[in-house]
């Protein structure tokens, strides 16, 4: 386990995300699971794929949206247990969020993504073949910008392989549990 804070809470989530793009080049069982009750599309920082883009070919990520299309091209199985736009208004959050997130899901659910839903939800966890980041984080430029909230987590590489298997089976229950609403748009 390795601390993260929140000076490098995002980087951590571009890597794993990255390092499970580069591990579906050459296998079939590449995953992503995220759970936030918070969820949107935000900038990522431009240095970051040009760094990455010297070993593979993603010079064109721009932004979050654009790293998991890149994901489900290798198809990479990804999931994502949210609020729905529903439970949102009921906690007053605005119109503008509500839609883009609508907008985003849609997107997402477009490409193939699995979106589910539950009112229970407020953890914030990102679960990969390699790795286990959980921590305080929403997946929102606000939620993983250091500069604007003390995110603090914990970081599970599979090497340490107990740590992460809980991590992950308690993941896998979340998903599987009965109060959860997977998503079917119209």
């Amino acid at each position: 386990m390795s601390h993260v804070d929140e000076k490098n809470y995002l980087i951590v989530q571009y890597d794993m995300l990255i390092h499970e793009y580069t591990k579906s080049v050459r296998s079939k069982d590449s995953f992503v699971d995220i759970i936030t009750p918070y969820f949107s599309n935000f900038k990522i920082p431009t240095r970051w794929p040009s760094f990455s883009s010297n070993f593979l070919n993603i010079s064109d990520i721009d932004n979050f949206r654009d790293l998991i299309r890149l994901l489900r091209q290798n198809f990479v199985r990804i999931r994502i247990m949210t609020l729905s736009a529903e439970q949102e208004t009921k906690k007053k959050l605005t119109d503008i969020y509500i839609e883009n997130k609508k907008s985003f899901l849609e997107f997402l659910h477009d490409i193939g993504c699995e979106v589910y839903f539950t009112p229970l939800n407020h953890g914030k966890m990102t679960v990969t073949s390699q790795a286990v980041l959980f921590g305080s984080a929403n997946y929102t430029i606000t939620g993983l910008r250091g500069d604007l909230q003390w995110n603090v987590g914990h970081y599970f590489p599979k090497t340490k392989d107990v740590d992460y298997e809980q991590k992950r089976n308690y993941v896998s229950e979340k998903f599987n549990d009965s109060n959860v609403a997977r998503w079917f748009p119209n």
